[in-house]
C-alpha cells in the first residue's frame, strides 16, 4: 500500500469533484451529514505521487461501481508528480461517481481524515493508490451494503508481490460467511479469528462508528494503518464476514513502509503509533474483556513482537531493542518474549540467509494457526 513518500504517502462543495484545500492538522471541522439519499458506499484513495498506479486503482472502483450508489473520493495529498492533472481526468471521465480532493500535504493519515469528513456514503473504506479491487467482488459488495446493518463489513483480500500472482490470505476462514455476529465473537477459542483480521484490507466500516468516536490519525506519520483498524473499533458492536475476494494487495517495492528499507529508517515512528494505541487500551478499563483481548492478543502483542524483530534484524543495534523493553515495560499486557541469547540471534539470522521468503511466511502462518 503506497504511504505517502516513503512517509508521506501514503473541499469539496457540493457539485463540485475538484477543491482545493489548504490544511495542516488544526482545528477540526464538522463532517458532512449523512442522509437517506446519500450513497451507500464512500471508497477513500489516499493519493501521494501515485501516477504510476491511480488509474489502475480507480479503473477498478468505477468498473464494480458504476451505476451503484457509491463515491470515490481521490484525496490528493499535496503530490508534486502528474497525481492531480490524472486525478481531475478521472473525476471529469466519470462524474458524480469519482470526486478529487486537492489538500496540502498531510500524510497517510490526513488524507484519510479529509476522506472521512467528506464522506456522504453509510459505509466507508479506504483503497491505497497502488492497490486496486476485483469489480466483480466490489460489486457484490455494494449490493449487500444496500441493506447492511452490520457495524463493520469483513471481506477478503489477496497479496501480490512484484514477482508472482495474487495469493489469498486465509485471515477470516473460521468465520461463517453472511453471518452478523457480535465484535466478541472474534475471539471465541472455536470459530474467532487466530490473528489480526480487522486491517485497511479487510474492513468496510459503518461511517457513523467511525464519527462517534471522533476518529483522527496522526498527520504526517506512516503506519496510522494501524490507528484506524484499532481505534475505529471503539464503538463496534456487529460484524458480518462476506467471503469475497475483493482487496489486492500490492508488496514488494521498496518504498513502501512495510519494506525492511522502511521499517530502518522509521521504527521510531512504527514504536510511536504502538504506543499510542497501547496508552490507548490503558485509557480504557470499559472495554468489554472481548475488545480488550482481541485489540491486545490479536493486534498489539503482533505488532510489538514485529517490532521487536525489526529492531533486532533490521536495525540491528542492542541498544535500540534494550531501550524498547525498558520503554514498554509499563504495558505488561504486551508480553514481550525474553531477550534472545546472543548465540541464537546468530543461528537465526543464519537461517534466514538461507530459507526462502516464502517458506518462512509459510512456517509463520501456520504458528499462528497453532496459537
Amino acid at each position: 500500500m503506497l504511504r505517502g513518500g516513503v512517509e508521506r504517502l501514503l473541499d469539496k462543495r457540493l457539485g463540485f469533484s475538484d477543491v482545493t484545500l489548504a490544511m495542516s492538522q488544526g482545528p477540526q471541522v464538522k463532517p458532512r451529514a449523512l442522509t437517506d439519499e446519500g450513497p451507500t458506499l464512500t471508497i477513500a484513495v489516499p493519493a501521494y505521487n501515485a501516477a504510476a498506479f491511480l488509474e489502475r486503482c480507480v479503473g477498478s472502483l468505477v468498473a464494480g461501481a458504476s451505476g451503484g450508489p457509491v463515491e470515490v473520493l481521490v484525496i490528493d495529498d499535496g503530490s508534486t508528480d502528474e497525481t492531480p492533472a490524472l486525478a481531475r481526468r478521472l473525476a471529469s471521465a466519470h462524474p458524480g461517481l469519482v470526486k478529487v480532493i486537492h489538500q496540502a500535504n498531510r500524510g497517510h493519515g490526513g488524507a484519510i481524515n479529509t476522506a472521512l469528513r467528506e464522506a456522504a456514503g453509510r459505509y466507508f473504506r479506504v483503497v491505497d493508490a497502488d492497490d486496486w479491487v476485483s469489480p466483480e467482488a466490489l460489486a457484490e459488495l455494494v449490493d449487500t451494503l444496500r441493506v447492511e446493518q452490520a457495524d463493520l463489513v469483513l471481506t477478503d483480500y489477496s497479496e501480490v508481490r512484484l514477482e508472482g500472482g495474487p495469493r489469498r490470505v486465509a485471515l477470516l476462514d473460521r468465520l461463517a460467511s453472511g453471518g452478523q455476529v457480535p465484535f466478541e465473537a472474534l475471539v471465541d477459542p472455536r470459530a474467532g479469528v487466530t490473528s489480526w483480521a480487522v486491517i485497511l484490507a479487510t474492513s468496510t466500516f459503518k461511517t457513523a462508528r467511525l464519527r462517534e468516536v471522533a476518529l483522527r490519525l496522526t498527520e504526517h506519520s506512516p503506519y496510522v494503518d494501524l490507528e484506524y483498524c484499532v481505534m475505529g473499533l471503539e464503538r463496534v458492536e456487529t460484524v458480518r464476514y462476506r467471503a469475497l475476494a475483493l482487496y489486492h494487495y500490492s508488496l514488494g517495492r521498496d518504498d513502501q513502509t512495510v519494506s525492511d528499507q522502511s521499517y530502518r529508517r522509521h521504527f521510531r515512528k512504527h514504536e510511536a503509533v504502538l504506543t499510542r494505541l497501547c496508552e490507548l487500551v490503558a485509557a480504557r478499563p470499559e472495554w468489554s474483556e472481548g475488545r480488550r483481548r482481541y485489540v491486545v492478543e490479536r493486534v498489539l502483542r503482533p505488532i510489538a513482537r514485529r517490532h521487536l524483530e525489526v529492531l533486532e534484524r533490521v536495525v540491528g543495534d542492542r541498544s535500540e531493542v534494550e531501550g524498547f523493553r525498558e520503554r514498554v515495560r509499563r504495558f505488561p499486557f504486551l508480553s514481550l518474549p525474553g531477550p534472545v541469547p546472543a548465540w541464537k540471534a546468530v543461528v537465526k539470522q543464519a537461517a534466514r540467509a538461507v530459507v526462502p521468503r516464502g517458506v518462512r511466511a509459510a512456517l509463520n502462518r501456520v504458528r499462528r494457526v497453532k496459537r
